[in-house]
Order: C-alpha cells, then structure tokens, then sequence
C-alpha cells in the first residue's frame, strides 16, 4: 500500500526530495513540474507524469495477462523421461550405478594381487592333487599383498589425511600466512 501511495504521489514526492538536496547543498532548488512525460534533463526542470507512469504499468500488467491467457491454452503436457542422461549416448543396462559400476575399476587396479585365487579356481584339480598343503600357500600368500602392501598404503592414506583436515580446519589468519609463505617460496625458487 505504501508503494502504491509514494507511486501516485511521486511528484510531491520529487518537489520534497529536490528542496531538501538543496538546502543540504546549499543551492537554489530545482523546479519539478508535471507533465505528459518523464524528461528528466529538461532545461525548464525535470518533468515526471504520474498518469502516464500509471497508463504503461497498466499497459505492462495487461499485456504480461493476456500473453499467459495465450500461453494457457498452448501449454504441453510434462515431459516424462525415464531414461537417465548418458552423455549422447544410448543407455544400456552397463551404465547403471550399481555397486559393480564402482568396483570394476578397483578389480583392474588390483587384479594381480587376486590373480592367485582365480588360478586356483581355474587348476582346482591339479592343484587338488599337489594336496592341501599348495591351497594353504596360496591362502597365505594373497593375504601377505594385503597387510603387507595395502592396509599401510592405506593406513598412511588417513594419517595424511587427518593431517591435511587439521590444516583445513584452520583460523583465516592462518590460511593467510600459508599463502604468504607459499608466495615466499614460490619467488624464491623463481629468482634461483
């Protein structure tokens, strides 16, 4: 309602603004008048029309209708798509986020440490034949890749880890002075 009120009074409420930048200037005001028509360099003083700014709000209000009565009757049914987006390409059940989808490229990375149980599911019966003694060795032997090799890879993985969240849970003040010994260091090996 206030809006609606300064909107229709917005040349007494020029005249008010006017006189009182100029008593804070500590100049002569400038004339406002009123007019068909908001010219605001005009040499005679700035002209500002109430009716004519009321006259293109409503042109604005009634065109914005009758376009969405226009468009009301255009409107198309939802979009349904049940088929994911693949990039261009046509989907295929491979695609799918499963599980497999995260560990196929965990099988390729290790696929030589469990090389071992593979060949023995493939030589089963030959090595059936060499006696529990060969199928013990090659239980122990897979296990070596993964304490030995893999658990302090990954062990280390979240000691450094925690490390660099310690680093990140730091104060501004402190990221500001890495950045400065960063730069430090950056110009230094640059002048070398």
């Amino acid at each position: 309602a206030a809006c609606v009120a300064l909107g229709l009074a917005a040349l007494a409420l020029a005249r008010a603004v006017a006189r009182a930048a100029a008593e804070a200037v500590g100049t002569a005001p400038l004339p406002v008048r009123a007019g068909l028509a908001v010219v605001p360099w005009n040499p005679a003083g700035p002209g500002l029309s109430t009716p004519l700014l009321a006259a293109a709000m409503a042109v604005t209000v009634a065109s914005v209708a009758l376009l969405a009565a226009v468009q009301e009757g255009r409107r198309q049914s939802p979009r349904t798509d049940d088929a994911p987006w693949a990039c261009g390409y046509a989907y295929s059940r491979r695609m799918a986020y499963t599980s497999m989808a995260f560990a196929q490229p965990l099988r390729v990375l290790f696929r030589s440490s469990y090389a071992l149980q593979a060949a023995a599911r493939g030589a089963g019966p030959w090595l059936g034949r060499l006696g529990a003694a060969a199928m013990g060795l090659l239980r122990r032997a897979e296990p070596l890749w993964e304490s030995g090799l893999y658990r302090p890879l990954g062990r280390g993985a979240v000691w450094v880890g925690r490390r660099v969240q310690s680093i990140q849970m730091g104060n501004v003040r402190v990221y500001g002075l890495y950045l400065i010994v960063t730069l430090i260091v950056l110009l230094l090996s640059a002048a070398r």
